[in-house]
């Protein structure tokens, strides 16, 4: 039996989800998983990676997307653990900086940005969204046209 893995592709419109967009050349800024629930799990600017808000709550503020991939119970299961495991750490300015300039050499720092640490949380469950891409490299606007993932319904 498969069941969905989702994800929130978020349609920011404030002053940093603007500067995302535009860089990108995208509408998507920020990307999110979702717990078994409705709960996210995501990093965020000025928070870190935190798990306090519903998708009903990102939906009152801006149009969110959810984008699912069909894993087993136990891959879903490893790739939720994996990133709640992550709640409390902090965002990587650093790294959205090095993203933004095109150098994404970056070493793990234990610091995530939001589709980084969807996209690593995915790689958690056995699933590689986009092939021969570093999880550093991986923007919202990347990870959206992943193959791999469809809308849910």
């Amino acid at each position: 039996m498969l069941v969905p893995l989702r994800f929130g592709a978020h349609y920011g419109t404030g002053v940093v989800s603007r500067l995302i967009r535009w860089q990108q050349r995208t509408d998507v800024s920020h990307i999110s998983l979702l717990d078994n629930g409705d709960s996210l799990i995501e990093a965020r600017e000025f928070h870190g990676v935190v798990q306090n808000r519903t998708l009903q709550d990102a939906r009152n503020e801006q149009r969110v997307d959810v984008l699912e991939v069909l894993v087993t119970p136990e891959q879903r299961d490893r790739a939720i653990t994996w990133a709640k495991a992550q709640i409390g750490k902090r965002y990587d300015y650093l790294s959205i900086i090095r993203f933004v300039t095109r150098k994404a050499n970056r070493k793990d720092n234990g610091k995530w940005f939001c589709s980084e640490l969807a996209f690593v949380a995915a790689l958690k469950a056995g699933v590689a969204l986009l092939q021969r891409i570093n999880p550093a490299e991986v923007s919202p606007g990347h990870f959206v046209i992943s193959p791999y993932l469809h809308e849910a319904l």
